[in-house]
């Protein structure tokens, strides 16, 4: 089940809102790359744009800022490639703009 945290509802053609993504993400040692499948997915979905990505290795766990109309566009691509303890919160992301 995903945790979504929507933000404030967005008029027609206003700007996205972004959304902070976590998702536990299984050791390096499997099978699977789920940091590949997350971010494939995010790639692949239009609803979605990705800003930028962590992973924390010790906590097995991955954080993504994404731009969205929706938290519940973000929990769709990450349903889809089925990772579980999914967390979806609107932030106010500020981007260094000193470069």
């Amino acid at each position: 089940m995903v945790d979504v945290r929507p933000a404030e509802p967005a008029a027609e053609g206003a700007p996205r809102a972004v959304f902070l993504l976590e998702a536990y993400v299984a050791p390096a040692a499997s099978d699977r790359d789920p940091v590949g499948a997350i971010l494939g997915a995010i790639r692949a979905d239009e609803s979605v744009h990705l800003l930028g990505s962590v992973v924390i290795p010790d906590d097995e766990t991955m954080l993504c800022l994404l731009e969205a109309q929706s938290a519940e566009d973000v929990a769709a691509v990450a349903e889809r490639v089925g990772r579980d303890a999914i967390r979806v919160v609107a932030v106010r992301w500020v981007p260094d703009r000193s470069t």
